[in-house]
C-alpha cells in the first residue's frame, strides 16, 4: 500500500533525524561532566510499558524474525490472561511491570533484537541514574527514600520525576504524534497503543492492509476477534 509505504519512509527518516540530533546533545552533556549509564544488555527499563504508533509497529514487524515469533506469542498471551484482572491505567501500568515481564523483543544475552527499527519511545530513554534505578517500583519505596532520590534529580534536564533526559523524551513524544497524524490523513483515524502488541497484531492479522477499508472495518475486525482490549489499543477517528 502506497500510504504505508510513505508513511514508513517518513518514520525511518525521522528516526535517522532523531538519533543524530540526540547523539550531539548526548556529547554536549557529557562534555559537561553528565553521565548516561545505559549500554546493551542491561535490560531494566525493557520491563516498562512501550506505546507506539501503529507505524513504528510495522517497522518492528518487518525486523521480526520468525526465531522471535513464539516469544512474542507468549508474551500477548500472557498479557489477554491478566488485563481482566487490571481495574485501571496505574494498574496496568504495575501489572505490565510486575507480571508481565521483559520485552519479547530482548534476545537471549538481553539486548534489543530489533534495536535499529525500535520506536521513538525506546530511542529517547536515556538514564542519568545506575540501571538498577531502571527497575525501581517507586511506589514501593519508602517516602523518605523517594523524596531523597528525587532532591538528587538535575530538574533542568530530567524528566522529572523520573531520572531519564528530558530533551530525547520530549523530541519523542513530538515525532510520534507526526506519525499519527499522517495516519490521520492516510485512512481517516489514528491507531496507537501497547509495542509488542501491535505488532503481534501485524503479524496474525496483517492489521496495515485492512486500515485502507477504514475505521469501521478495522474496528468490526477488532471486536469481532476481540481483540480490541482496554489500555493496550488507543484508536481515534478523525471528526467528520
Amino acid at each position: 500500500m502506497t500510504e504505508w509505504v510513505a508513511i514508513k519512509e517518513d518514520l525511518l527518516r525521522r528516526q535517522r533525524d532523531f538519533d543524530g540530533r540526540i547523539a550531539r546533545r548526548l556529547a554536549e552533556y557529557e562534555g559537561r561532566g553528565g553521565r548516561i549509564f545505559c549500554g546493551r544488555g542491561c535490560r531494566a527499563c525493557c520491563t516498562l510499558t512501550v506505546d507506539c504508533s501503529f507505524g513504528e509497529a510495522l517497522l518492528v514487524a518487518e525486523a521480526l524474525s520468525d526465531a522471535q515469533g513464539p516469544a512474542l506469542d507468549g508474551y500477548v498471551e500472557r498479557l489477554r490472561e491478566l488485563l481482566p484482572t487490571v481495574a485501571d491505567f496505574k494498574s496496568y501500568l504495575r501489572m505490565q511491570r510486575r507480571e508481565l515481564g521483559d520485552c519479547p523483543f530482548l534476545d537471549g544475552e538481553g539486548a534489543c533484537a530489533v534495536y535499529e527499527a525500535r520506536p521513538f519511545a525506546c530511542r529517547a530513554l536515556f538514564s542519568t541514574r545506575p540501571a538498577e534505578w531502571c527497575g525501581v517500583d517507586f511506589g514501593e519505596l519508602p517516602a523518605i527514600e523517594k523524596q531523597l532520590f528525587m532532591a538528587s534529580l538535575d530538574r533542568t534536564v530530567v524528566d522529572f520525576p523520573t531520572h531519564y533526559l528530558a530533551e530525547p523524551r520530549e523530541l519523542a513524544r513530538e515525532l510520534e504524534g507526526m506519525g499519527l497524524l499522517a495516519m490521520e490523513r492516510a485512512f481517516g483515524f489514528s491507531l496507537a497503543g501497547n509495542l509488542p502488541y501491535l505488532v503481534w497484531l501485524e503479524s496474525h492479522y496483517g492489521l496495515s492492509q485492512k486500515c485502507a477499508e477504514g475505521y469501521a472495518a478495522v474496528t468490526a475486525l477488532l471486536e469481532a476477534e476481540g481483540l480490541k482490549l482496554p489500555f493496550v489499543l488507543h484508536l481515534d477517528k478523525v471528526p467528520a
